[in-house]
């Protein structure tokens, strides 16, 4: 992980305490400080710690009748069943998270019978997007990366139909 941070006239370091020893990597204009694995330790290099983060609330933007956005995060993954906002582009459904973590990944479940609704979308941790989504062909189930810290984690549909969503993991550290 990130132990250290300096920023002096435009120059920045990011680093590493394990990085202190072996080959550096440099990559300027802003230098970002990364050791070199050596080939045995690449293999393990992977965050072994992911796991799938607790929510403990949501909010909608406009909830649609009555498809409140807990019908997301209830751990139910059977995709007739979802949470729904009002039609328009920039409606929004968001997880706040039990804590502050470090967000990989979210798996997303969409709605069976109106996929294409969830084709294109925003994802952000605490205001600032991670992934811009813009898919041709409609998903069932489909993990979307993130690699963001934060708290709250928002969908935000750019699409004019219905934001409707079956299930949301949330998956980091």
């Amino acid at each position: 992980g990130c132990s250290g941070f300096s920023w002096l006239q435009s120059l920045c370091q990011l680093f590493e305490l394990s990085a202190f020893s072996g080959t550096w990597l440099s990559s300027p204009p802003c230098e970002i400080f990364k050791k070199i694995e050596e080939p045995a330790a690449a293999t393990s290099s992977s965050p072994a710690n992911i796991k799938k983060l607790k929510i403990s609330s949501c909010q909608h933007s406009n909830t649609y009748a009555s498809y409140y956005c807990t019908i997301s995060m209830d751990g139910n993954r059977d995709q007739t069943v979802y949470s729904a906002t009002v039609k328009g582009i920039g409606e929004w459904w968001e997880a706040r998270l039990a804590a502050p973590a470090f967000v990989a990944y979210l798996t997303i479940y969409n709605r069976l019978s109106s996929a294409s609704w969830l084709n294109k979308f925003n994802l952000l941790v605490d205001g600032v997007e991670c992934n811009r989504v813009d898919l041709t062909e409609p998903f069932s189930i489909a993990n979307f990366t993130c690699n963001a810290f934060g708290s709250a984690v928002r969908v935000v549909t750019q699409l004019s139909n219905h934001l409707v969503i079956c299930e949301v993991e949330i998956y980091g550290y």
